[in-house]
């Protein structure tokens, strides 16, 4: 690695026989030159949203060094920010995702009975709707156990108990937010399948 300059980029990189070969800014981490046999282009590699990503800011040929290094620090300063430089629209953090996102997640990777999965989408949309494009990061313990309580409290199209409405809304849901939880390690603490098997919830109807 060797700070690039334009004199370098200009008289000492020759393109490869095959593939592409990078120089990489010793000064500006991420800032880089691509060669291939036909061209040279600047480029920004950065981590975003967990992935590595390999951005290309311009040809050398038609974006002079010290725009291209000015355009790189512009895409960083977007990234920090939490902004793809190349979208334009907001990157997708793990305390950005929803609960809709991870409904739809677990239901696209876990295999389940097709009345099962009817089963989630009834319960979730009609006992926890508000829910749905809330950050997972933001739905907290003391939620889901006021929201099971309303919805105990509540009685069904029967006129009985609640219980197993709660149970059944709740206990879809919290599988979703346990393995958010535990995908982005936050320090904020959901219940548990066990811990909810150990409280109300566990009151059957």
């Amino acid at each position: 690695m060797s700070k690039l300059t334009k004199e370098f980029i200009e008289s000492d990189i020759n393109p490869p026989i095959t593939g592409q070969r990078f120089y990489r800014d010793a000064d500006m981490p991420g800032f880089a030159v691509r060669v291939t046999q036909r061209s040279k282009s600047f480029i920004l590699e950065k981590r975003v949203n967990g992935a590595n990503r390999r951005i290309t800011i311009g040809k050398c040929s038609e974006l002079s060094f010290d725009a291209a290094k000015k355009q790189a620090c512009i895409m960083l300063g977007d990234i920090a920010k939490g902004i793809d430089p190349k979208t334009g629209k907001r990157i997708s953090t793990a305390s950005d995702i929803t609960l809709r996102e991870v409904l739809q997640k677990f239901l696209e990777i876990k295999p389940i009975r097709e009345d099962t999965r009817r089963n989630y989408h009834y319960s979730i949309n009609k006992h926890l709707y508000d829910w749905l494009d809330m950050p997972i990061n933001s739905i907290t313990k003391d939620m889901v156990e006021q929201r099971h309580q309303e919805l105990t409290d509540s009685p069904n199209r029967l006129g009985t108990s609640g219980h197993g409405r709660a149970n059944n809304a709740l206990k879809n849901t919290i599988p979703h937010l346990v393995q958010a939880r535990k995908k982005e390690r936050s320090k904020v603490r959901n219940l548990s399948p066990r811990e909810l098997d150990g409280k109300a919830i566990a009151d059957p109807a």
